[in-house]
């Protein structure tokens, strides 16, 4: 247990997500139904969901509560950022990963998290830009290429692009394709451009954004 006060208390708990050097990932479910099974037999009602390898354990939230809002203050996870507020500029975007019990395997989508309620990532693990590397563990490949490319410059967009990046890659890794060469994904350039989408960014520019995104494609 690392700290708890009278409403949320968190633990330390086993990644969902560890990503290789070439940057795709393995996903396992267990940490999901472990938190599952205990929530029922427990029976608190408490909302209980991981981030970044956290464990949380939320007894009493206002329903409208976003995910962002807790991030932003409850958290040490703050890449994340309220830029518009409706989902359009992709600011504070964050992967979501739910196990799905009838199809026996684990769901990877990123959404925008100010308009995710806390309440509906319940049993989920979430995945922040400091998920997939930071300066104390080691930046992602994905970090690494959108210095590499000067794709950053202010840099409060880039943790939303970072992490809509990584689940393109995620995605990818899913489908039934053919085996890209060694050192590349199953991503496609145009794919990867098209990850970006619903980023904006105001003082980068977009060429080495886009180019270092593509650079993961085969």
């Amino acid at each position: 247990m690392l700290f708890e006060c009278d409403q949320w208390k968190v633990e330390r708990v086993s990644p969902v997500i560890a990503a290789n050097s070439d940057a795709f990932l393995s996903v396992t479910p267990t940490h999901n139904t472990v938190m599952e099974e205990k929530q029922r037999e427990t029976g608190t009602g408490s909302l209980v969901f991981a981030i970044n390898g956290l464990r949380f354990e939320v007894s009493s939230v206002s329903p409208s509560t976003t995910l962002l809002e807790f991030l932003r203050a409850q958290t040490p996870f703050k890449s994340p950022k309220l830029g518009c507020g409706e989902g359009g500029c992709g600011a504070c975007v964050v992967l979501l990963s739910k196990y799905d019990p009838v199809l026996d395997q684990v769901e990877d989508f990123t959404a925008s998290s100010c308009l995710t309620l806390l309440c509906s990532v319940n049993g989920c693990s979430v995945t922040t830009s400091e998920g997939l590397g930071n300066s104390k563990d080691g930046f992602h490949p994905i970090h690494q290429r959108f210095s590499g490319f000067h794709a950053s410059q202010c840099g409060f967009c880039t943790p939303g692009m970072c992490v809509s990046l990584f689940g393109a890659l995620v995605k990818a890794e899913k489908n039934d394709q053919r085996e890209p060469s060694p050192g590349f994904s199953k991503l496609t350039v145009v794919e990867a451009e098209k990850a970006i989408s619903g980023n904006l960014c105001r003082c980068t520019g977009y060429r080495p954004i886009a180019d270092a995104c593509k650079s993961f494609g085969s």
